[in-house]
């Protein structure tokens, strides 16, 4: 200020905090205007907007792992949070933030829609993430085609990040059956120490 006659204004970008799905349904029936109710940003700026997005949509849950993902990377990348304050503006501990960061930056294509559509969860996409994208890929469709639960999947998994390629080509092959084996007299060495590798992650999981 200081130069008197002069109006100081402020251009402010509009962002949807709630209600996404009704303003998609107005658009695509042709309205140009949609009755909303804009909240003043707080002092705290976009970092608390997006909390706010996160809040607002919570109870009940209306986000996917994916949706916290992406607002924990905007965080990160666009407002240039650190971890740790991230954790502290959205209320959760540091683990949490890194994982869902995972989600967002390292599960593939493939998988964050499967993730956005419910059919894995977060414990699932996070393990998958640890593969390369590729790997990501022919994982994900084995467990579609052989319909392996949750919990198997995630062994799943475990087994194939420290398998060599013919075991790995068994696991997708016959997840179900290499997971949980026929019990038989006659091992190979790499199928002894696979099954064990397996039951080692399973107790790890169930502990």
């Amino acid at each position: 200020g200081g130069h008197t006659g002069e109006i100081a204004t402020m251009v402010l970008t509009p962002e949807i905090v709630d209600g996404f799905k009704r303003v998609q349904a107005w658009r695509e029936a042709g309205y140009q205007s949609i009755p909303a109710v804009v909240e003043v940003p707080s002092a705290g700026g976009l970092p608390a907007m997006k909390r706010l997005l996160l809040l607002a949509n919570a109870p009940p849950r209306t986000l996917t792992a994916l949706d916290e993902a992406r607002v924990v990377e905007s965080l990160i990348q666009d407002d240039q949070m650190a971890p740790g304050a991230v954790a502290a503006l959205l209320g959760r501990k540091r683990p949490w933030v890194a994982r869902r960061l995972q989600l967002a930056t390292r599960l593939s294509m493939k998988g964050q829609d499967a993730l956005a559509r419910g059919r894995i969860g977060p414990s699932l996409g996070n393990a998958l993430a640890a593969l390369p994208e590729s790997a990501q890929e022919h994982v994900l469709d084995a467990i579609e085609k052989h319909h392996v639960k949750a919990a198997d999947a995630v062994t799943l998994v475990a087994a194939y990040r420290v398998a060599d390629e013919p075991d790995r080509r068994a696991l997708l092959k016959d997840p179900l059956g290499t997971l949980r084996p026929a019990q038989t007299p006659i091992f190979s060495p790499r199928a002894v120490d696979l099954e064990g590798r397996i039951e080692s992650f399973r107790r790890f999981l169930d502990e």
